[in-house]
Formats: C-alpha cells, sequence, structure tokens
C-alpha cells in the first residue's frame, strides 16, 4: 500500500529485523498515528526472524512472498503467502485439484 520496502541479506538478526521495519515508510504508522494506539512490531520482528530461519532450514526455497501482512494492535495477520523452490528440487510438485 505504502510501497515501503527494506531488503537483507539472509539470516537476520533481531537488530537486523528491528532496522527494517524502521526503514519504512510505514513505520511512523506503526507508532501509532492521530490517536491510535500503536501496532504489533514485536510480531512483526517475529515474522521476518521467522522466515530467515524458515529459508535458511530449507535451501530448496528459492523465493518467498507474503502479501499482504497486517499488523494488528495484538498480532499479525497473513493473508496470501507464495513459496517459490529451486527448479531442481528434491521436493515433489503440488498436486492439482
Amino acid at each position: 500500500m505504502l510501497k515501503g520496502v527494506s531488503f537483507r541479506v539472509l539470516p537476520i538478526s533481531p537488530n537486523s529485523a528491528k532496522k527494517m521495519i524502521e526503514k519504512t515508510k510505514s513505520a511512523p504508522i506503526l507508532n501509532g498515528v492521530r490517536g491510535t494506539r500503536p501496532y504489533d512490531k514485536g510480531a512483526l520482528r517475529s515474522i521476518l526472524l521467522v522466515c530467515s530461519d524458515l529459508i535458511e532450514a530449507y535451501t530448496d526455497i528459492l523465493e518467498m512472498d507474503l502479501n499482504p501482512v497486517i499488523v494488528h494492535e495484538n498480532g499479525i495477520s497473513i493473508v496470501d503467502a507464495r513459496i517459490i523452490l529451486h527448479p531442481e528440487s528434491r521436493l515433489p510438485a503440488p498436486k492439482n485439484g
């Protein structure tokens, strides 16, 4: 929505995850604006770290896209996720239908 992105080389540390969030255009909104309460940046940091760990653990993952990630006052929601595997992946392809 705000076209704010941040990139890092994996694996990321908790400090890197924090800085990634701070560098986005939406960072001020996450702190709460116009009387709204702050959003759960801790949950957002956690999902960044989980994704980093997952990609490091499963080297067949070529790309991961979580979009949109909705940050709530408490917790987050991931509406859609897409994981692309390396073409030579040993994992079986999903069955259609």
